[in-house]
């Protein structure tokens, strides 16, 4: 019997992501007087110019303080945009802010400013790639489940699995630790894993009640709805089908 593929689902609400609580920073950012508590995975996924410097052999690669010098309002919109990749341009704001995208290397930034019309207006950017976990690159937190070992960021699983969310909230001993041990079906898991990371997940008839569960156990409403309305369709058409056959 051959497994039915129901559907395909990425994750599309990055406006969770939050740095302002000031949970789990790792870089400070100085501009122009102004301090930004920000998370190296964050701004290094989305502005080129960070995820340069941070891969390099320079000093600031191994610091968690540098000193940038940009017009304040800009910079503003520029780090709200590696957390929420919304930003609103102005006929005031974008030229200026088109020279700063392009000086970091946020060229796919750049483009978006070329094609907008109808200024003022807000753009957004939902194809960006997803974040990486796979690399190791500022990893704070392992997750150990049925043998393997996942190194993660609490950033990304505290903001989208409120499971986890819950967990560095608590102040438990469990809310300072950097290992935490699960005991989950692994493929299921590391789907849910995937899906915090905003990585596009294949629901299938076989895996789809377990995913539910899953989803059910971590509080991730959003999935587990969207698995629910999958699998209603499915039921639907195989209704359709068995009312054309009769």
């Amino acid at each position: 019997m051959s497994v039915q593929k129901i559907g395909f689902v990425r994750r599309t609400q990055y406006s969770s992501l939050s740095y302002l609580d000031n949970k789990f920073i790792d870089l400070t950012i100085y501009n122009r007087g102004k301090e930004y508590r920000v998370h190296k995975i964050i701004v290094c996924s989305a502005i080129p110019y960070f995820a340069e410097m941070f891969s390099s052999e320079k000093e600031e690669s191994s610091i968690n303080r540098i000193e940038v010098d940009h017009p304040t309002e800009l910079f503003d919109i520029i780090i709200d945009w590696a957390y929420d990749r919304t930003i609103y341009i102005t006929r005031q704001n974008k030229s200026e802010l088109k020279e700063l995208a392009d000086r970091l290397g946020m060229f796919s930034l750049v483009m978006l400013f070329r094609y907008a019309s109808n200024i003022p207006r807000r753009i957004s950017q939902y194809s960006h790639p997803p974040l990486k976990y796979l690399d190791n690159k500022f990893i704070d937190l392992t997750i150990y489940n049925r043998g393997k070992e996942y190194r993660v960021h609490k950033i990304i699983l505290c903001s989208f699995i409120p499971y986890f969310n819950a967990m560095f909230s608590s102040g438990l001993e469990e809310s300072i630790s950097n290992k935490v041990e699960v005991d989950h079906p692994t493929k299921i898991f590391e789907m849910i894993i995937d899906w915090a990371y905003d990585r596009r997940i294949v629901i299938t008839t076989a895996n789809s009640s377990e995913l539910k569960k899953l989803a059910d156990y971590f509080c991730l409403e959003d999935l587990r709805d969207f698995n629910e309305r999958l699998k209603r369709g499915i039921r639907f058409t195989a209704a359709c089908d068995q009312f054309r056959l009769t």
